[in-house]
C-alpha cells in the first residue's frame, strides 16, 4: 500500500511538470522584447535608420526634425514615437 502511494505521488509530480515543458514563449523563439530606458545621440543632418526621421538641427523653436519630409519641432521633454518595420521580420516600437 505504501509503495503504491509513493508511486502515485511521484507519477503525479511528473505529470504536473509535463505541461510546463510544453509551453512555448509568446511570439516564438526568435522574439526579443527589450523595454528599458536608453540614451543615444544623433549627428546633425542624420537619419534614424529605417524610420524616415531626420534630425536637422537645433533652432530657436527647439529640435528641428523631418518626419517623412514633413517639418516638426520638438522641445525638451517632448516625446517622439515611431512604430514600423525597418527591415524584414523586425517590428520596432520607439518612444523617444
Amino acid at each position: 500500500m505504501k509503495k503504491k502511494m509513493i508511486t502515485l505521488v511521484v507519477l503525479g509530480l511528473l505529470l504536473s511538470f509535463l505541461p510546463a515543458c510544453q509551453r512555448k514563449p509568446p511570439g516564438g523563439p526568435w522574439e526579443l522584447l527589450y523595454i528599458a530606458p536608453f540614451e543615444t545621440g544623433i549627428e546633425k543632418g542624420s537619419d534614424l535608420p529605417g524610420t524616415g526621421i531626420r534630425y536637422v538641427g537645433l533652432s530657436d523653436k527647439g529640435a528641428d526634425i523631418l518626419i517623412d519630409d514633413q517639418a516638426a519641432f520638438k522641445q525638451k521633454g517632448d516625446s517622439l514615437d515611431w512604430k514600423g518595420n525597418p527591415v524584414g521580420n523586425v517590428d520596432l516600437d520607439l518612444s523617444l
